[in-house]
């Protein structure tokens, strides 16, 4: 009741400062909830805030969960074109403080009801609310299991991933909510958003997923795009932050300075958002992946960019314009010039691109002090034609070492797991590390039962995704049977092996060797066979 009564108070609150001219701005239905499907809490809003301040006033981002512990004060979608009908002009649909967005379909009313908030939860069925009027008709994925065309809650059903599933539409067609940040021509975009998550006792338990399905309703030619994860991170006291990035891994993220923080204490956590599917450009010869299904010859952008924002700082400061933003979105600063990684002297489109755990490179600990920071992650460019559609989807994780920098080490190999899991789900590779514990390292076991016969069982973890080689020997070092050769995702596997080689003869008694390969890991057991 009380959470309710809550965002009927936001609601009401939002209408006084936003509707003070009824005929030119309706009542929009402008809801603010909370996404809390793990260890993972975040205030989040139809109109494009991935993390929310707007409902308490403080930091969106609990973590972990009822612990009244904050680690993101606010974060969004930014996209930006730099061309229009092949003429440059800049055109931005952004998320700060403050939203470009307004809820509902491009050319709509923002004030319908159906434009609201819709949840997904596990164990929902065709008796749920939210399963009942399933917004088909705004773009909501669903299965028609009948295939009849028509959304029938009694058969048909929502198509989500996870335990917790938000949606919602928004647009940016309202030229009114333009002028609360750059004052630039909306883009005319429809942006279908997604937050998602699973619920359990994994490694997934400290990551919100999320989706944006951006597709262009308006009538423009729009090029040279790109499109950003804006994020303001504040790891308990906002006062002592750091930002770093990791362009391999496709992560940015915040640490903390060294000797504790005053919410968090010795051991603070460090916070990350990774880019896990970018849009999609031609690419003769690869493969890109949309919405699970595979795009010939084309590829799926990376982080190209990753910029910082640092409270007084003259270098690195909050763009003032379109054009500021779009170069920052660009890899460059403000004015256009390109960065100079001061540890090597070179031009870099990433900024604190270093390693914080070693100290190496571009690190922000080493040349600034700690403060309010904030982050933006980048991608493009690439087109959208009027009518075409391209999709981002990403993750928010936290990770919690003994200390600061071993906070980092524990979100990397987080990230590193998480992006294998998304990269096999999108294949069509199910793995249940949505479900169980993974294993922390590369482990091949011992057989058992050693002496064997006829038949032992070989054990072997994966951390992560990795291709796996399995392959019996004999005594002579000559490979006489290949027990398994394929892609494998993280978790634990047994296999058994019967006595035969490749050609299914029974081997001579005797001592055989197994040997596992996967990623950079190489172990070797040695085992008897006795007839």
């Amino acid at each position: 009741m009380n959470r309710i009564f809550t965002i009927l108070i936001i609601l009401v609150t939002w209408t006084f400062a936003e509707s003070t001219d009824p005929g030119t701005n309706p009542l929009r239905t402008l809801e603010f909830e909370q996404w809390d499907g793990n260890q993972v809490s975040s205030w989040f809003g139809n109109n494009g805030h991935l993390v929310s301040h707007i409902p308490t006033g403080a930091s969106g981002l609990e973590w972990p969960k009822s612990s009244g512990k904050t680690a993101v004060f606010a974060s969004g979608l930014w996209v930006i074109s730099g061309s229009t009908n092949g003429e440059v002009d800049i055109r931005s649909a952004a998320v700060e403080f403050t939203s470009e967005f307004q809820p509902g379909i491009f050319e709509s009313s923002p004030n319908e009801a159906e434009y609201r908030l819709y949840h997904i939860r596990a164990g929902d069925n065709a008796s749920t609310p939210d399963w009942i009027d399933w917004p088909v008709d705004q773009g909501a994925p669903w299965i028609d299991i009948d295939e009849d065309t028509m959304y029938n809650p009694d058969i048909d059903e929502p198509d989500v991933l996870g335990d917790q599933f938000s949606w919602y539409v928004m647009n940016d067609g309202d030229q009114n909510t333009h002028s609360q940040l750059w004052s630039t021509q909306p883009l005319g975009i429809e942006v279908r958003t997604s937050h998602f998550g699973w619920d359990a006792d994994t490694i997934l338990t400290n990551v919100m997923f999320f989706n944006w399905a951006i597709t262009n309703a308006g009538n423009n030619e729009l090029d040279s795009v790109y499109a950003s994860v804006w994020c303001d991170p504040d790891l308990g006291d906002a006062s002592d932050d750091y930002i770093g990035c990791d362009p391999a891994l496709h992560l940015g993220y915040c640490y903390n300075d060294f000797g504790g923080d005053q919410t968090y204490g010795a051991a603070p956590p460090a916070m990350g958002c990774v880019l896990l599917q970018g849009p999609i450009v031609q690419s003769p010869g690869d493969t890109a992946w949309v919405s699970g299904d595979p795009v010939p010859d084309y590829r799926n952008l990376d982080m190209t960019a990753f910029s910082v924002y640092i409270n007084g700082d003259t270098l690195l400061s909050d763009p003032e314009t379109a054009g500021e933003a779009y170069n920052y979105m660009n890899g460059l600063m403000a004015n256009g010039n390109p960065y100079v990684d001061p540890a090597s002297g070179t031009t870099s489109r990433f900024v604190m691109s270093g390693d914080p755990v070693s100290g190496e490179g571009w690190v922000d600990h080493v040349y600034g002090n700690s403060g309010d920071r904030r982050f933006l992650l980048s991608c493009g460019p690439f087109s959208l034609a009027a009518g075409a559609s391209q999709e981002m989807i990403g993750a928010l994780l936290l990770a919690q070492g003994e200390d600061n920098l071993s906070s980092i080490t524990e979100l990397r190999t987080l990230t590193n797991s998480v992006t294998s899991f998304w990269e096999l789900l999108q294949q069509g590779i199910f793995t249940d590390i949505a479900t169980s514990t993974l294993p922390v390292s590369y482990v091949l076991n011992q057989n058992y039962p050693n002496p064997f016969n006829p038949i032992t069982t070989i054990e072997y973890s994966l951390p992560e995704a990795s291709s796996v080689n399995l392959t019996i020997f004999n005594i002579r070092g000559q490979e006489i049977m290949t027990l398994q050769e394929a892609l494998k995702a993280p978790g634990k596997y047994d296999v058994q092996w019967n006595g035969m080689d490749q050609s299914e003869n029974p081997v001579n008694t005797g001592v055989y060797f197994a040997r596992l390969e996967a990623g950079e890991y190489t172990k070797t057991i040695k085992m008897l066979y006795l007839k």
